[in-house]
């Protein structure tokens, strides 16, 4: 818990992140509350609830385009999201899921180091007189719009499976949003 970071928001829960930082001794209670959540792969409503927040990007400030939706969730289930990222992330690991050309989402690596390995295939493709041809996508806001169902089943195709499958399924699974502006909030279904 002392990793965590200060100056984040807390959730609907109302919880700051200096109390989960402050009160070391809930090690003991919260290890309790994840371990029987994992084991009966259910996750607590109050998990799955989030207050959305326009966060201005820029342009007019008039412009719905110009802000973007950031979602403020539990401290406690992020705590707990951490698990489960490190569970996963060690079994794509250890069982060699990834392709080593994947650079999004990994550690030391960016977009950057994405773009130094296109810069060198490049100039091997140029020093061996091939041509190369480049198709850019931009996947925006795709994370929004994956069909559950289908990530339950990708999930499963690379072992992901048990309780941490289960887990992440009622994580997803009626999810509630509450819009929260300066002057007050909207609930959304």
């Amino acid at each position: 818990m002392i990793k965590l970071t200060p100056f984040k928001s807390c959730g609907p829960d109302g919880i700051h992140v200096n109390v989960l930082r402050k009160c070391l001794n809930f090690d003991k209670p919260l290890s309790y509350i994840f371990n029987l959540s994992m084991r009966t792969g259910l996750v607590p409503q109050d998990w799955r609830d989030a207050n959305v927040t326009p966060l201005f990007k820029k342009g007019s400030r008039t412009s719905l385009s110009n802000y973007r939706p950031v979602s403020l969730t539990s401290q406690i289930v992020k705590l707990m999201e951490r698990l489960i990222r490190v569970a996963i992330l060690s079994h794509i690991i250890r069982n060699k899921i990834l392709s080593c050309h994947q650079h999004g989402f990994q550690s030391l690596s960016s977009c950057i180091t994405q773009l130094i390995e296109c810069l060198n295939d490049w100039a091997e493709s140029f020093d061996n007189r091939m041509g190369t041809n480049c198709i850019y996508l931009d996947f925006a806001k795709t994370f929004d719009t994956v069909p559950h169902h289908r990530l339950k089943i990708k999930l499963g195709n690379v072992g992901i499976r048990g309780n941490i499958l289960r887990w992440i399924v009622s994580f997803l699974k009626n999810r509630r949003q509450k819009v929260v502006l300066p002057g007050g909030s909207i609930q959304l279904e």
